[in-house]
């Protein structure tokens, strides 16, 4: 194996001309590493980890001659001038023939450059190929964008979102949720891989559909964004479609200022894949407010593409539980008609089935159904006529929207009945009674 010693002897084979063409650059950057290779010196500078801190941009440096590394991450300030002289004289003393006091600075002046210019604008005119708007997880994660699920704690959100993760395996399609076919990761911060892998045999038991089903996981133990730029090479590499990030405080280091969530979904951009964040609701609900918040900064919910909120029923000793997924925030489409689950533990956990279920059968879910839902379901209760007065007051809905509502129906949902007067009755020719 060739030392230091016998690299500086070759490196002094090289001859120094005193063109300018000895400090050109080649530079190429993927997934946020910064490569720049001489084209007079077999010398290569890589970048990694750019980041700004304390007002100045840094960034881990390591240098290769001749193919073998001279340095190794060396931490690096691109703009601090003492700095870069010193490890330039530090270089020479192991490889005496190239001007490092001219081809750092330079790569240093390079990779900020770059890194500072960012993407390049692009011009949208009506021109511009349109893709059509498609889920990566149909109807819960768009392709390419961020949705949060959220709720309290112990409400079966990891379960569900690796459902999720191995339907994107496979490309299929469980109780009413579809996939585009896709390599999937889960980022988990909170539990170990043996959890998962459990449940994940669980549910191939309960759909054999899904036994193929493959997810690559990771355990992670520090904020998201510290290990962005090799993850984005982990993803580009793997060709991984879907990730999950199990849970959104948790990846923000515990911190839920506005800062650190937007540190999270800067790094989260960057991946250019499609996102699942799982979070959860705070302990009480502010004042004003009739429905469980995100834990955390509102730019949680203002960066998110899609946000759902999930809801849970179970008896005490039950292995069967409920749970509904409210829309409650879509920047790219119409909010979406809530939806029911019935998830089955069986045979001591080893089997977990997932099952479409009528949240009209669940009081305390009913409500949050779109109000024509809520209509049919009180009229095919009973099957008693009832006017648009009795309604809005057994839904605590308002007069004037049961009435709007009442008015478009087209002849599938009810049926009108003459009362007194001007007043029509309202009923359905099939009641559940």
């Amino acid at each position: 194996m060739m030392d230091v010693a016998e690299l500086g002897t070759l490196s002094r084979q090289h001859l120094l001309s005193d063109s300018s063409e000895d400090l050109l650059l080649t530079h190429t950057e993927v997934s946020g590493l910064h490569r720049l290779t001489s084209q007079s010196y077999p010398l290569e500078f890589v970048f990694d980890r750019l980041a700004e801190r304390h007002g100045e941009e840094r960034a881990e440096l390591t240098v290769n001659y001749l193919g073998r590394p001279l340095m190794e991450s060396i931490s690096i300030t691109l703009t601090a001038a003492v700095t870069h002289k010193k490890l330039a004289g530090q270089l020479g003393d192991l490889v005496s023939s190239v001007p490092w006091d001219l081809l750092l600075p330079h790569g240093c002046a390079t990779v900020l450059k770059k890194h500072r210019a960012g993407e390049p604008p692009v011009t949208i005119s009506n021109e511009t190929p349109i893709e059509p708007l498609t889920f990566s997880i149909n109807p819960i994660v768009f392709k390419g964008k961020i949705s949060i699920l959220y709720s309290n704690g112990g409400q079966g959100k990891s379960t569900f979102a690796l459902l999720l993760a191995m339907l994107s395996s496979v490309g299929g399609s469980v109780a009413g949720f579809s996939a585009l076919k896709g390599n999937s990761l889960f980022l988990d911060f909170e539990d170990d891989v043996s959890v998962h892998a459990r449940r994940l045999q669980a549910i191939q038991a309960g759909h054999p559909d899904l036994v193929s089903a493959r997810v690559a996981y990771r355990r992670c133990v520090e904020p998201l964004h510290k290990f962005a730029p090799m993850l984005v090479r982990q993803i580009q590499q793997d060709h991984v479609q879907f990730v999950v990030v199990d849970s959104l405080l948790a990846a923000t280091g515990g911190d839920s200022s506005a800062e650190a969530t937007t540190q999270l979904f800067i790094a989260l951009r960057a991946l250019n894949v499609s996102v699942l964040l799982i979070g959860h609701t705070p302990k009480n609900i502010p004042e004003g407010q009739d429905t469980p918040t995100l834990y955390g900064s509102v730019f949680n919910s203002n960066f998110a593409r899609a946000t759902w909120e999930l809801k849970k029923e179970q008896e005490v000793g039950d292995d069967r539980l409920i749970i509904g997924l409210l829309n409650r925030k879509s920047n790219l489409s119409r909010l979406r008609a809530p939806i029911g689950l019935q998830i089955s533990h069986e045979e001591g956990g080893n089997r977990i089935t997932f099952e479409p279920y009528d949240l009209a059968d669940v009081p305390d879910m009913a409500a949050e159904l779109p109000l024509p839902n809520r209509i049919r379901n009180l009229l095919e209760s009973d099957g008693t006529p009832r006017y648009a007065k009795a309604i809005a007051d057994e839904l605590g809905a308002s007069l004037a929207n049961v009435r709007t509502t009442l008015s478009r129906n087209d002849g599938r949902k009810w049926v009108h009945l003459q009362g007194e007067g001007k007043e029509l009755l309202w009923t359905v020719l099939n009641a559940r009674n």
